[in-house]
Formats: structure tokens, sequence, C-alpha cells
């Protein structure tokens, strides 16, 4: 008779981690200027590590309803992300003249 062993991957989050992660708030670290903007910076916090929300400026509760690409939204990250998060923005902002999400 064959045993099986369920293994669990070495970078999967402890179950522990999650529950906290229910119970943190999200703290806004970048108002950008469109959609597209902020699903940049998202991409570049992402590959970070750290996982973000983008929340329309206007229309808190409600994504792309009565809104379009071109209104502003806000990126908000977990509030034990936020001097992280700030830092990897202020290098992109540093590394484009002033202007996060500019190009090259």
């Amino acid at each position: 008779m064959s045993s099986v062993t369920a293994r669990v991957p070495a970078d999967q989050t402890d179950m522990n981690d999650s529950r906290d992660r229910i119970k943190e708030k999200l703290v806004r670290v970048y108002a950008a200027h469109d959609e597209l903007e902020a699903q940049y910076l998202q991409g570049a916090l992402a590959a970070a590590g750290i996982e973000s929300v983008i929340q329309d400026k206007y229309y808190p509760g409600l994504y792309s309803i009565g809104g379009t690409l071109f209104t502003p939204r806000e990126l908000l990250v977990f509030e034990s992300d936020k001097e992280q998060a700030e830092s990897i923005l202020g290098e992109l902002e540093n590394d484009n003249d002033g202007e996060v999400g500019a190009e090259e």
C-alpha cells in the first residue's frame, strides 16, 4: 500500500498571516491621474510582492460604473506595506523626473 504525502509549496503564505490581513486597514499610497497610471503602478508594486487595490476616487464603492478609464484613481495597500510601497513609488518618481508612470 502506498501513501501520498501532500507538500505545501515553500512560498505559500502562512494561514495566520492571511487571517491577520483580513483585519488590516487599507491605506492610500498614491492618487493616480487615471486607470492606466494606476495599473502601471499596481504592476510595479506586485513585482515587489505588495498587494494593492485600485479604487475610483469619486465613486469608491463602484468599480468602472459611472466612471471612465480617465478618471482619477487611488492606489491602496495594506497598512503594513505602506512604507515599502511609498519607497517603491518614490523611486519610480525619481527615475522619471518627478512623474510616476512617465515614459522615458
